[in-house]
């Protein structure tokens, strides 16, 4: 064969395409883009056609959102499932800590020992986090008291608890025994839709609607490399798993075994009961004060909530969702289906889990604390809604607040207080019965 010099070569392009030079750059970039949809069409939507084809969906107003699910024909989940087991371990503390480094709460650095929260976008995030830090600070607390250690900063310290964002890789080094990880799901579509109105900028709710549906569309696809099986590239704690092989049946199966845990955002009252009761906690441990809602400073329509960005000390509003009719029908379309389905069951598989954990553990052990948590929490949220959050009803920063850190743990001076009161309550004592 052979061999050209790059000049050489150029020459016999020129020969065999006998186009101006300035024309190349052009049939590059075509080239390229021409790729790139070969490549996105076997990686993500080629297997619609290894799936049997079905009828065109209709979809109606009463239509369910995705159907993907019960009572939906076809689709109860079969797959793997496990039933996560009560910890049998003394509680892994881990070395105390300064409860208000926030740093340190969310360092990346390889940790082996302590209570570790993977975070994943929109699902439940501040939640959990203040619960895993609220766990840990209660957990020293009472060592500290076993250990006559009663020193006035007890309720600044801390077990070693780490919040992961979306890289479950570090901790892949954990102790099983000296090491509890746990992390919480949200609904595949639920969670997409809710990225997309925190992180970007949707058209206001009653303007051009096939303009918003296109502009969601687009960051829905464009945000591929991330949000296709988010899931299994987020929560892989021994090793990157990769959702382009379709391995999703084995990954799922690796991934339940990896964790001590994992809940579900829809069903949060029940996973933070099962929580309880796995690592025999107390209610007030995993009590929680959500962020309030607060009407929109820089949207003129509807209700919003104020999202903190931490990194830049800004409150911005969020609309809520807006759910149009073409939206509904591209989450009932076969490409849809191809791009979401490795995160749908995995969903599944995780709320199969935690009903096998919850008959497991005895279902009226379970509801018991259910009906626990709601009463309190329901009197946290009238007695606390006082606290001070990092941003006010009214959108504005706030650097004073009644919260751990940043956005973590907010109004816990009011919950420490009122859960104080709550073994002597008539009606909490009711409840246990």
């Amino acid at each position: 064969m052979p061999s050209y010099s790059p000049s050489g070569l150029r020459a016999v392009c020129q020969r065999l395409l006998p186009i101006p030079n300035s024309t190349y750059p052009f049939l590059l970039a075509f080239l390229f883009i021409h790729s790139f949809w070969i490549y996105y069409d076997i990686a993500i939507t080629s297997h619609e056609r290894h799936r049997p084809r079905r009828e065109p969906v209709r979809v109606t107003e009463s239509s369910p959102l995705t159907p993907f699910y019960p009572p939906s024909p076809g689709v109860k989940y079969n797959g793997y499932a496990r039933s996560f087991p009560v910890w049998e371990h003394p509680f892994p503390c881990g070395d105390l800590e300064d409860i208000g480094d926030e740093k340190l709460q969310r360092s990346r650095k390889q940790v082996n020992e302590g209570f570790f929260y993977v975070r994943l976008l929109d699902a439940s995030p501040s939640i959990c986090s203040s619960v895993t830090t609220r766990i840990g600070r209660n957990v020293a607390r009472r060592q500290l008291h076993q250990s006559h250690d009663h020193g006035g900063n007890n309720r600044t310290k801390v077990c070693t608890s780490r919040i992961g964002s979306q890289r479950a890789k570090q901790f892949y080094a954990r102790s099983p025994q000296k090491s509890f990880l746990w992390s919480v799901v949200r609904e595949p579509v639920d969670r997409l839709i809710s990225k997309y109105y925190h992180y970007s900028r949707p058209i206001e709710k009653g303007g051009n609607r096939e303009r918003a549906f296109s502009e969601f569309q687009h960051y829905v696809l464009d945000s591929e490399r991330h949000d296709y099986g988010y899931y299994f590239r987020s929560l892989g704690v021994k090793r990157t798993l990769n959702p382009y092989e379709k391995q999703h049946e084995a990954d799922t199966q690796e991934l339940l075994e990896s964790y001590d845990f994992l809940g579900i955002s829809e069903r949060m009252d029940e996973s933070l009961a099962v929580l309880k009761l796995i690592l025999n906690l107390e209610i007030e441990d995993v009590l929680y004060l959500a962020t309030p809602k607060a009407k929109g400073t820089t949207t003129p329509s509807g209700s919003s909530i104020d999202f903190y960005q931490h990194w830049q000390r800004t409150c911005r509003a969020i609309r809520e969702p807006d759910v149009t009719m073409e939206m509904k029908k591209w989450f009932h379309s076969e490409e849809f289906e191809a791009y979401i389905e490795a995160d749908v069951l995995f969903y599944k598989a995780v709320n199969a889990s935690l009903d096998k954990t919850i008959l497991e553990i005895g279902r009226e052990r379970v509801e018991t604390t259910v009906r626990q948590l709601k009463w309190a929490q329901k009197r946290i949220e009238e007695e606390c809604r006082g606290a001070r959050f990092p941003c006010s009803s009214g959108g504005e920063f706030q650097k004073e607040t009644d919260c751990f850190f940043a956005d973590v743990g907010c109004g816990y001076n009011c919950i420490d207080s009122l859960s104080e009161t709550f073994s002597q309550d008539p009606v909490f004592q009711k409840l246990a019965k």
